[in-house]
């Protein structure tokens, strides 16, 4: 009995106990924390919630009014604009590219106006209805196959005769592509390549020229018309547009076509842009479709017009394309002007271009009357300004086996024309010296010949002796550099012992390091696409860094070379080359864009340069470069080079034809021009003088004279 007393105690305590206080319902929790034991009123809980779910509610519906009120009235003629150009079909056109001009303004690429006639697919056209119209063009404009090229009839002939054509594919090779080892793209080039002139002569002209100028039809769109004739003459346009009604979805449109206006003059440099036909390079399809452009849209694809496609293309112009209801023909208005594209100001000299690129070329013309110089046929040369780095003339020029010159200018900056460049680079390397304390300031080293076992003496082109740093500039020292480069490795010379280095990677790690600061063995930066850094030897042998102290190892572009010197120059502020100076509105000349002056590094060692800039001015005031220079108007500092080079004739030869290196600056107190020469394969059998002094030198007077 006590039991279920405390049981029924126990459950007391747990339950509930209701009280009447005020009209307000309170509960308490017997044995609940002081927090359950307060009082608790619903009722204004419940105002307080739906109050704040009013206001919530409310400014929500104020949010949403005051856009409506923004869409519907203050940006209304926005939308319906938009809507407008939704619903309708554009013709996207492009505009006539930027032109280019010199540093003078003188006109270097121009825009030359075309008419063309094109085809825009009329609605309900049928493919029979084309072909006739085809037909009709063909015999009305009188057109003849000397206008196109084997492909254009190769291609008409597969689509004039596609039993025939597919006949020349075997049974193995049609298994082959039905198994998926070949591609329709496989199979088509098969035909293209089995078709021969013969097959296309035994069928009429007509029906070929008119399999050409349906291809052009069948790749028009309602939004891309198609271009059928490029360049006609104005007659031909008139008849087009008086005869619409039989020649349907034909047009004119005024198109345009680049024109370098000084022939082959730095035609490698200012590049390339492809043809309506031609379209996007296949190596950057995908990046410029991402972008809007066409695949049929011409572009850059080479040099500055590559580089500076987004500035020279222009806006473009948008054309509403609609149909008119009873006869299906397209009607076209202009909804959009477009916009012409930027011309570009180039840093180029084209005076100065053209006066060197003479020179070069009687140059390479008169070593073909000299029997030691029969391997010498390229020639490269870079001018620059050495404080801002803009390029005043970039020549590089070819003579072919008919004695035929051809411009090369695209080799001043890729492989194509690096070379092993010789003693121009002692600069660096006696800067190095300085710097890292392996010499000291006009210090005397012995320029005797170095024997070390089992290697071929290693010397300078003469003895010279006791002499400092400058000395050795001066006179183009070999053994001054090699001791240089014997000490940065830790090592002393001992008459016919090994040439011992503890660290030859790492000695190469540190010169190569003082190069690059000077802009030998790196990227130069200038603005031009496909840049090369040269040939970047390893070395297999201690001796390779005595080698690479004199230039003798790497490989450098012109373009690198002229950084060089210009670093030299500059007082050890290496600027980026670059051509363009700045980009502007064609109408109204406004600048849109400049290009900045680009410091790279400086070097540190004030001290060290002047000695190499000393050096260089000695070279030509009292050296080995005084040959041409000291009669040049204003005071020069130099530095000539030669490298051993090898080549192999088609004979399988083994040719050895040394090259020919120069770099220079003027005037030496307050620079303004830097200048670097190269030619490979300069002289043979017997040594000549530096072909590239004297064109250094007649390039830096024409230099002067150009701007007096």
């Amino acid at each position: 009995m006590l039991g279920v007393i405390d049981l029924e105690k126990k459950r007391s305590l747990l339950q509930p106990k209701v009280f009447k206080e005020d009209k307000q319902t309170t509960l308490h929790w017997a044995g609940s924390s002081d927090v359950l034991r307060k009082l608790t009123n619903f009722n204004e809980i419940s105002d307080k919630r739906l109050k704040t779910m009013m206001i919530v509610i409310l400014c929500c519906f104020l949010v949403i009014a005051f856009h409506l009120i923004n869409l519907q009235v203050y940006q209304q003629d926005d939308y319906i604009v938009k809507l407008e150009k939704y619903n309708q079909t554009y013709q996207k056109v492009s505009p006539p590219r930027g032109q280019i001009y010199d540093r003078n303004y003188e006109l270097i690429v121009e825009n030359i106006p075309l008419l063309n006639i094109t085809y825009t697919p009329a609605r309900g056209i049928t493919n029979e209805e084309e072909w006739e119209m085809a037909r009709m063009l063909v015999e009305q404009f009188e057109l003849s196959l000397d206008s196109y090229t084997l492909r254009d009839m190769k291609d008409a002939y597969i689509k004039l005769y596609p039993q025939e054509t597919a006949a020349l594919i075997t049974e193995s090779e049609m298994s082959a592509y039905y198994n998926k080892l070949l591609t329709d793209n496989d199979i088509y080039t098969m035909k293209l390549e089995r078709i021969t002139q013969e097959d296309i002569d035994k069928e009429d002209e007509i029906d070929i020229l008119a399999g050409i100028i349906k291809i052009g039809m069948d790749n028009a769109t309602s939004v891309s018309p198609s271009i059928i004739l490029e360049d006609v003459e104005y007659e031909k346009a008139v008849y087009i547009a008086e005869h619409k009604e039989v020649f349907k979805g034909f047009d004119n449109s005024y198109d345009w076509q680049r024109n370098y206006v000084h022939g082959d003059t730095l035609r490698s440099v200012l590049g390339k842009v492809s043809t309506s036909k031609q379209g996007l390079p296949s190596e950057s399809k995908t990046y410029l479709t991402a972008l809007g452009y066409a695949l049929n849209e011409r572009v850059g694809t080479s040099g500055i017009e590559q580089q500076y496609e987004e500035l020279l293309k222009g806006e473009y112009m948008y054309i509403d394309q609609s149909y008119d209801t009873l006869t299906g023909l397209p009607i076209q208005v202009i909804y959009d002007e477009g916009e012409k594209g930027h011309d570009l100001l180039l840093s180029l000299d084209l005076d100065l271009q053209l006066e060197v690129e003479e020179i070069v070329s009687n140059t390479l013309l008169e070593a073909s009357n000299n029997a030691y110089r029969k391997y010498l046929d390229e020639m490269y040369i870079v001018m620059m300004d050495p404080v801002t780095g803009e390029v005043l003339c970039m020549v590089g020029k070819e003579k072919t086996s008919d004695n035929e010159i051809i411009d090369k200018s695209y080799g001043t900056y890729m492989d194509l024309g690096a070379v092993v460049p010789g003693s121009v680079v002692k600069g660096a390397t006696v800067y190095m010296g300085l710097t890292e304390g392996l010499i000291q300031k006009n210090e005397y080293i012995l320029d005797a010949p170095l024997y070390f076992r089992a290697t071929p003496v290693k010397k300078s082109w003469r003895n010279f002796g006791m002499i400092t740093e400058i000395d050795a500039l001066k006179w183009s020292s070999n053994v001054y550099m090699f001791h240089i480069a014997m000490r940065l490795a830790d090592t002393s010379y001992i008459e016919n012992g090994p040439l011992y280095m503890k660290d030859l990677y790492g000695s190469f790690d540190i010169m190569r390091k003082y190069f690059r600061s000077f802009g030998l063995g790196t990227i130069t930066g200038i603005d031009l696409p496909g840049e090369s850094i040269g040939y970047i030897g390893r070395p297999t042998e201690n001796g390779h860094l005595l080698d690479y102290s004199i230039g003798q190892f790497d490989t450098y572009t012109v373009l690198q070379l002229a950084q060089y010197v210009s670093t030299i120059a500059n007082d050890g502020k290496k600027v980026t080359p670059h051509i363009l100076v700045e980009a502007y509105e064609t109408g109204t000349q406004e600048v849109v864009y400049t290009y900045p002056v680009e410091v790279q590094n400086v070097l540190e060692d004030q001290e060290a340069l002047k000695q190499v800039q000393k050096g260089l001015r000695e070279c030509v005031a009292s050296g080995y470069c005084a040959s041409y220079l000291s009669s040049v108007s204003e005071p020069v500092a130099a530095k000539s080079g030669t490298a051993e080079a090898y080549f192999t004739n088609e004979e399988g030869e083994y040719i050895s034809s040394p090259n020919s290196s120069f770099i220079a600056y003027a005037p030496y107190d307050e620079p303004e021009v830097a200048i670097a020469c190269a030619a490979p394969h300069a002289w043979n059998d017997v040594s000549q003088s530096n072909v590239c002094q004297k064109v250094v030198a007649d390039a830096l007077q024409t230099y002067f004279d150009l701007n007096k």
